[in-house]
């Protein structure tokens, strides 16, 4: 095998390592707080060390692994603080990317549409982690439009940190409803240039999850 063919190979065995244990974390497989150890980790998913040990450096990277000296990886456990704390941060960067949200082309709106729809078929289908990426491409594609860049990446580091417990929320029947037709609402402020109504909207939407990931925190505390 040449070098670079081995390196392409080591660079895809890091990349479904770090799939198949984000996986596993926001299906609490590996619970909040659990230890993750390496070797049976490994054993299980039927790769060596080194792969795993990229994945979760990965992943530490993204806020949903942290690593403790002499003791090793753990699957992150907010708690209620932090997560009031990530939310009302959420808020002030989000808000900013909507109101400086640029008029979407007719394309981009459809393209937006259509990620609304994928979002509907993953509820559908129940699939915890299509549920996830299809919502996060929704509400990136919006975030999109701003030119804010440096924001956006605070916001994306923001929305990795608490996406376990977002998981969760996402199973609710009664959530499933309101995210497609709160993200329909969006479109439609979005579409009549009303920066206002958008926001608004928003600000209804994240809170919403806000209130239903603090009642799971506070179950998990008992």
């Amino acid at each position: 095998m040449s070098a670079v063919s081995a390196s392409r190979a080591s660079s895809d065995l890091t990349r479904d390592a770090t799939e198949a244990v984000r996986e596993m974390i926001l299906r609490r497989q590996l619970a909040p707080g659990a230890q993750i150890r390496q070797v049976e980790l490994a054993e299980r998913l039927g790769l060596s060390r080194s792969p795993l040990r990229q994945a979760l450096s990965a992943l530490e990277t993204e806020g949903l692994v942290t690593h403790e000296q002499q003791r090793g990886y753990f699957v992150t456990r907010m708690s209620s603080d932090h997560l009031s704390q990530v939310y009302r941060m959420r808020e002030l960067l989000e808000t900013e990317l909507l109101r400086t949200a640029r008029d979407p082309a007719p394309a981009e709106l459809a393209a937006l549409a259509e990620r609304n729809a994928e979002v509907q078929l993953a509820l559908d289908d129940a699939s915890v982690t299509a549920m996830l990426v299809a919502n996060r491409a929704f509400h990136f594609g919006l975030f999109e439009l701003s030119p804010l860049g440096a924001i956006r990446a605070d916001v994306e580091r923001l929305w990795n940190t608490s996406e376990p417990y977002r998981a969760t929320y996402l199973w609710l029947p009664t959530t499933r409803r309101r995210i497609v037709r709160e993200h329909a609402q969006m479109l439609d402020a979005l579409a009549r240039g009303d920066r206002g109504r958008l926001v608004q909207i928003a600000n209804r939407h994240r809170d919403a999850a806000r209130e239903v990931v603090t009642d799971l925190l506070a179950v998990e505390a008992l």
